[in-house]
């Protein structure tokens, strides 16, 4: 019976040159992604043990009001020059490719200029209104000052993405940026005394991002050559309202997400102290290791989706998304288990005040599993046209998120976020997964 199932599994990667490059990519990409998270790890346990759960916990709200500003000033235009990239690469369109680009960066350059100054404006009125806390006030006016470059690093690694330049791309991710943030923490912290250390992780985050910023410019502009996408004019033109007319739902969509993903942090800086914001940061992170792989397949599976959709070939799109969906469950068992049994251990790594967390990480854990076992059924939609749809299912999500979120928390502290993060994530999973058998006659769930 098992040899049976090794030769038919052999079959099936010789024959199918779809399954080999899902496998090859997310393959790289999985690694990538684990060295990614060790890196960032290593970050958040230099800043703990050295610095303590409250220098996370503001470095985390600056980290927090940097995606807000990120999120904004990309306009959804991430997500969809991923799509427009990844359809036109397939069409006569491709020469459409550095026209695109060129006109989304100018648009999120102008947005992200006008964010970065609100921010550093508004900065004392967030730190002592909203989180009663007066030494956010530098912090966040620093952080300001990286909301350009966090926009553009995002904005071209995703095109990057679009043409299948997944190492590249997973290098310009995490184990990137929190690679060399890490360095540069290590080097301030031998040789340069502060009095405020707090600023420190903070700066080298920011120094990273910068830096990353100009590799991925000067990569993108490579690859341009490389696939001779400057050869000939294109002879179409696409218009910024068009871009708009298909960014905006996006953006609204990531708007929603991020209240599903930042809510918890935002309410708990609210109602308990920044050294809780530290703790349950660290948890909430622990967590997502679950979906790591899933994190890895949808860097590839996400324009293959939209290939697929582009040529309108549905069972190979249900084909790679099942597949995909059953290589994510059998891998993303495991750690839930050893998250479940062994998170007091796990938690210790950061120091002994992170152990009262160990019920949320494994409340955060199962909400990750289901995330992961559901497979891409998010991407799948975005990618075939259906972003509205999708954006109705997140504001389903981030309006449970946003009620459980307030209720649980002034009586349960970081287990009444967990439980509330745990519940709107599982909402936003298993929907689209029926939707996706209504709309397209598949089930993405595919374990055996």
């Amino acid at each position: 019976m098992i040899i049976d199932r090794i030769v038919n599994l052999k079959h099936r990667f010789s024959e199918d040159q779809d399954l080999r490059e899902l496998l090859k990519n997310s393959g790289i990409a999985f690694f990538l992604k684990v060295a990614g998270t060790i890196v960032g790890y290593s970050f958040t346990v230099i800043v703990t043990r050295h610095y303590g759960a409250e220098a996370w916990g503001i470095f985390s709200i600056c980290l927090m009001f940097l995606q807000i500003s990120g999120m904004f000033g990309r306009l959804g235009t991430d997500i969809a020059l991923l799509r427009f990239i990844s359809e036109f690469m397939v069409s006569e369109n491709k020469y459409l490719i550095p026209q695109v680009f060129r006109k989304i960066l100018l648009l999120t350059l102008s947005v992200s200029s006008a964010l970065s100054f609100i921010l550093f404006l508004f900065a004392k009125y967030i730190a002592v209104e909203v989180f009663h806390d007066f030494t956010l006030i530098v912090p966040l006016k620093l952080v300001s000052a990286f909301v350009i470059p966090f926009v553009v690093l995002w904005i071209t690694r995703e095109a990057i993405r679009g043409l299948k330049k997944i190492t590249i791309y997973m290098l310009l991710q995490q184990l990137g940026v929190f690679g060399l943030a890490s360095l540069i923490l290590v080097f301030s912290l031998m040789f340069l005394k502060t009095n405020h250390p707090y600023l420190i992780p903070i700066l080298s985050y920011g120094i990273s991002v910068v830096v990353f910023t100009f590799l991925a410019l000067f990569l993108w502009r490579k690859y341009l050559k490389t696939f001779s996408l400057y050869v000939k004019p294109a002879l179409n033109q696409i218009s910024y309202k068009y871009i708009l007319s298909v960014s905006l739902p996006l953006l609204f969509s990531s708007v929603l997400a991020f209240i599903m993903g930042w809510t918890d942090t935002f309410m708990i800086g609210i109602f308990k102290t920044t050294r809780d914001v530290g703790i349950y940061n660290v948890v909430l992170k622990l967590s997502t290791v679950i979906s790591i792989v899933l994190f890895s397949i949808n860097s590839i599976a996400a324009p293959k989706f939209a290939e697929f959709w582009g040529r309108k070939d549905l069972k190979g799109l249900a084909r790679v998304a099942r597949q995909s969906a059953r290589l994510i469950f059998w891998t993303s068992l495991p750690i839930l288990v050893v998250f479940v049994f062994f998170s007091k251990q796990i938690l210790l790594i950061f120091g002994k005040d992170f152990i009262v967390a160990s019920s949320a990480l494994v409340i955060l854990s199962l909400g990750q599993f289901v995330n992961a076992i559901v497979g891409s059924v998010g991407y799948i939609l975005m990618m075939t046209g259906k972003e509205r749809t999708m954006q109705n299912i997140i504001f389903g999500g981030a309006f449970i998120n946003v009620v459980l979120n307030a209720c649980l928390i002034p009586h349960y502290g970081i287990n009444g976020a967990a439980i509330a993060s745990a519940i709107s994530l599982a909402f936003i999973n298993i929907v689209p997964l029926f939707l996706v058998k209504k709309y397209y006659g598949f089930y993405t769930i595919n374990i055996i």
